[in-house]
């Protein structure tokens, strides 16, 4: 009894005092303070201290953006691609995500690249999205590891260098990426970008089968038979 009662006790102080500082960033945001703003947002955003509003949680995102704040332009950026509190509009995504990318944030580096890629409210432009993953990738972001080896593999925004891709998806694949794991199987299976080897073909399938990766579960399942 007394461990509910001091969990539901923690619950109770947590929540209110998640509502006091929700009330204080009020009072900070609407001084204009960018960081109370994006703190704010993130409270309607997440239903920290008062009732989940992504309307509201827009609203805040937007007044820290236009204070060049990156990760409320991010956040806003994420906001517009989702329609989430705001009417979807691909291209305000990829506005917000450029903002935040020349302001150095790796995840909206990796957002706009991939826009520029697909042509999601943006031209396709494959020489943007490699150079956007190239710097995501300075960052240590390991999923730009995994893109930059499908750009080499393909030939997007580089020269085509299979050997190169192996290289990105081996990095990735070492860091717990599961299609990096993947690819890089199906590479050491069929020789491509670096010597045939079943062995390692077969434990990367197995890395990945164990994430869930059906694909490699179905290839390692024909592989083991």
């Amino acid at each position: 009894m007394k461990k509910i009662f001091y969990f539901t006790f923690t619950i109770l102080y947590l929540f209110n005092t998640q509502a006091q500082k929700a009330e204080d960033f009020v009072q900070r945001a609407n001084e204009g303070v960018a960081a109370a703003q994006y703190n704010l947002a993130l409270c309607y955003e997440e239903g920290w201290g008062t009732e989940k509003d992504k309307k509201q949680a827009a609203y805040w995102y937007e007044a820290a953006a236009m204070q060049n704040l990156p990760k409320a332009q991010y956040n806003l950026g994420i906001l517009y691609f989702n329609g989430e509190g705001v009417e979807k509009n691909p291209a305000l995504a990829v506005y917000w995500y450029e903002q935040a990318a020349n302001n150095g944030v790796a995840g909206a580096m990796l957002n706009l690249a991939n826009c520029h890629k697909e042509a999601i409210g943006t031209p396709q432009d494959y020489d943007k999205a490699f150079y956007w993953y190239s710097q995501a990738y300075a960052t240590g972001n390991t999923d730009a590891a995994l893109s930059l080896g499908y750009c080499y593999y393909n030939g997007m925004g580089t020269p085509k260098d299979e050997t190169k891709a192996v290289e990105y998806w081996l990095e990735a694949a070492n860091k717990g990426i599961a299609e990096a794991q993947y690819n890089i199987a199906t590479c050491y299976e069929e020789g491509v970008g670096t010597e045939e080897n079943s062995y390692k073909a077969l434990y990367w399938y197995s890395q990945a089968a164990m994430q869930g990766h059906s694909k490699a579960q179905e290839r390692l399942n024909k592989l083991q038979r």
